[in-house]
């Protein structure tokens, strides 16, 4: 099978093969099956379907008829067509209708799941589209993701946000989504019409971090012939934003301290208590706990943070996203550089479940990124980073031959899809015939 995690409706009255229809796509989907136009008709109106496998002659009418109601249903499902009876007149009207694609009975399980799979990456595409035009009015729509940790960040997400004042710490390793989240606060705030200030402790250096964060009173340096707001003073009636907060040096935690506390902070330089209405949203990959034990970290300015804390899951932790997330940036990088998006097959879904992914969502954007403008995926999501094996040298790497590329890839993605030479073929993008000549070439037999 070439899809997961679709929700399919099958609309076909013969029981032998609506019964092999949902046999062959449950192990990791959800499908209905109904055997009429009414009871398919509630069933599109209510449930929001990825695919819809549709038989075109049904005991109460034609199958053309649901296309005509496709843009009533929630989503956007992605019409298929099957027949015993091909007429192509009347496939033409079917596609013009907005069905993706026509089959003719009997057909290859393997030829489904190749349009099943292309219908699919469409689907996403297309639900990727609404997305955008709806993000404005709900920022929750860029947590892409339908797992039960998915689900309930959202819901937390929504909670935090009603509450302007809360202090929010959101903690997880790198890539995880960390600003996604803080952005998510603020846009479902009622600050939202004031600005998100966004500071990386990480990237200031020390000797200027307080003077960044706090500002500075003219004279209080060289240089300083004016004075200067801070990212502190730039957030007011909005939200401030502490990316890797685990790095700020000990004395400009203090002061950070005092700001939590008591809402007022000065500049540097200066003497004036400023008062400052902020909620601050804090972020961290680090292990602050441990950094107070250590005394790198301060355990009340921790405790002051840590009002509501939001942890979020590695991409590993919730494997039901990952092929959603894929589908989704492929869509997003394909519309954004203005190309098409290879569609993952079983083989890539496969690797891509099967890879740690270390650097979390944000290794797999890049990952979608590169293969959009690359117009292929690697054949091993080893090297999914663009990194050469360990066992090379780039020296090495950059002598072998196109040819020996070539068949060092051929082979492995024959290796991948099982010796299917049907999704092998599909995968390459090149036919059958040229396939079998290529593995006939470097003595791979049947």
């Amino acid at each position: 099978m070439t899809c997961t995690n679709a929700t399919i409706l099958v609309v076909e009255d013969d029981s032998i093969i609506g019964q092999s229809l949902v046999d062959h796509f449950a192990e990791h989907n959800q499908v209905h099956w109904r055997k009429d136009i009414a009871t398919a008709r509630e069933a599109i109106l209510v449930e929001a379907y990825d695919i819809l496998l549709l038989d075109m002659h049904l005991p109460d009418g034609e199958g053309v008829d649901l296309l005509a109601m496709l843009h009533e249903a929630p989503g956007s499902p992605q019409a298929i067509i099957m027949t015993a009876f091909p007429e192509h007149q009347m496939a033409v009207r079917t596609i013009k209708m907005g069905a993706v694609d026509y089959l003719e009975k009997p057909f290859d399980l393997e030829d489904l799941d190749l349009v099943v799979s292309k219908a699919i990456h469409q689907a996403y595409q297309s639900q990727h589209t609404q997305l955008q035009q709806r993000t404005q009015h709900s920022p929750l729509d860029k947590i892409v993701g339908t797992s039960a940790e998915i689900t309930s960040l959202k819901q937390i997400i929504t909670t935090v946000a009603a509450s302007p004042d809360t202090t929010v710490l959101v903690t997880g390793e790198t890539g995880t989504g960390k600003e996604l989240v803080a952005q998510a606060i603020h846009k479902l705030s009622p600050r939202s019409d004031r600005t998100m200030v966004r500071v990386n402790c990480a990237a200031l250096p020390p000797s200027l971090i307080e003077a960044e964060l706090f500002g500075y009173e003219k004279g209080a340096y060289t240089d300083a012939k004016r004075s200067r707001k801070g990212y502190v003073e730039m957030a007011a009636g909005g939200t401030l934003f502490l990316d890797e907060v685990g790095e700020l040096p000990l004395e400009t935690q203090s002061k950070l301290l005092r700001l939590l506390e008591d809402k007022t902070f000065t500049k540097v330089g200066g003497e004036k208590e400023i008062s400052v209405n902020a909620r601050v949203v804090a972020a961290t990959n680090r292990d602050l706990e441990t950094m107070m034990e250590e005394r790198t970290f301060r355990s009340d300015l921790y405790f002051r943070l840590n009002v509501i804390q939001i942890a979020l899951p590695s991409l590993k932790q919730r494997p039901d996203d990952i092929e959603p997330l894929l589908r989704y940036y492929l869509a997003h990088y394909a519309q954004r550089l203005g190309k098409e998006a290879p569609v993952p097959d079983e083989g890539i879904i496969r690797q891509a479940l099967a890879y740690h992914w270390p650097g979390n969502v944000r290794e797999l954007r890049n990952f979608t990124e590169r293969t959009v403008l690359l117009g292929e995926f690697p054949s091993l999501l080893a090297n999914a980073t663009g990194s050469i094996p360990a066992t090379e040298t780039p020296r090495q790497h950059q002598l072998k031959t196109l040819a020996e590329l070539e068949r060092e890839h051929i082979i492995a993605s024959y290796s991948q899809m099982e010796r299917n030479k049907t999704r092998t073929a599909a995968a390459l993008g090149i036919n059958r015939l040229t396939l079998r000549k290529k593995l006939e070439e470097y003595g791979i037999r049947d």
